[in-house]
């Protein structure tokens, strides 16, 4: 626990280090935002909730798709000597999703303000908002080991994620509309289920991977 600790803190550093980067990731969300409100002035609800799970995956690649390629094959031979495959990936995914978590917020401040907050089912709409934060992370954090391991190319990135990314975005903007009403725990239940599903899956399957590939 202490070494996944350590990790957390030593990405917390370098993204500090590097805070132009967060501040573009920042900036596009904001420009994206605006030009979603100077376009659509009076957005339907169904589109609300279509264009910001857009947005989310767009900032999700710029957020998350460096987590693997900024690590230089000298920090790769030290983190061999002193953590398990383990304790890093499991490191990477919960600093990714702290951020994640902040940038999903920061996203849904900025719709709420400028574009409006249709969501009547709030508590649903947060679990939703969680469920597809999470699934996002694993995905790109696992499709990041993959292309630094391939030449360090972000683009390989989001070539990788999208069979993946549209049926997956479908499941959560599915979820979200449903809470554009309120309605019976019971209606929620295939989407939660499902949402779970997907993330365990990922989550076990990438882990599987990450043991084989990380010394790769």
């Amino acid at each position: 626990m202490q070494a996944i600790i350590t990790l957390i803190k030593k990405e917390a550093t370098i993204e500090w280090r590097n805070r132009s980067v967060l501040g573009s990731l920042l900036l596009y969300t904001v420009l994206t935002v605006f030009l979603i409100f100077f376009s659509f002035r009076n957005l339907d609800p169904l589109s609300w909730a279509t264009l910001f799970w857009i947005v989310m995956i767009f900032s999700s690649v710029d957020a998350i798709a460096k987590s693997f390629m900024q690590e230089s094959q000298e920090r790769w031979f030290y983190y061999y000597t002193l953590f398990t495959p383990g304790q890093l990936i499991l490191a990477k995914l919960a600093y990714n999703l702290v951020l994640m978590v902040l940038v999903s917020t920061f996203t849904l401040l900025l719709f709420s303000l400028f574009v409006g907050f249709p969501i009547h089912d709030i508590g649903f709409f947060a679990l939703a908002l969680l469920g597809g934060v999470v699934c996002l992370t694993v995905l790109f954090t696992f499709m990041s080991v993959i292309a630094a391991k391939a030449g360090k190319n972000t683009a390989l990135v989001t070539i990788l994620s999208l069979p993946i990314a549209i049926p997956l975005l479908a499941v959560i903007i599915n979820f979200t509309k449903k809470t554009l009403v309120v309605q019976n725990a019971v209606i929620y239940s295939t989407d939660i289920v499902l949402l779970c599903s997907i993330n365990l899956l990922m989550i076990i399957m990438g882990y599987i991977l990450f043991q084989f590939t990380w010394k790769e």
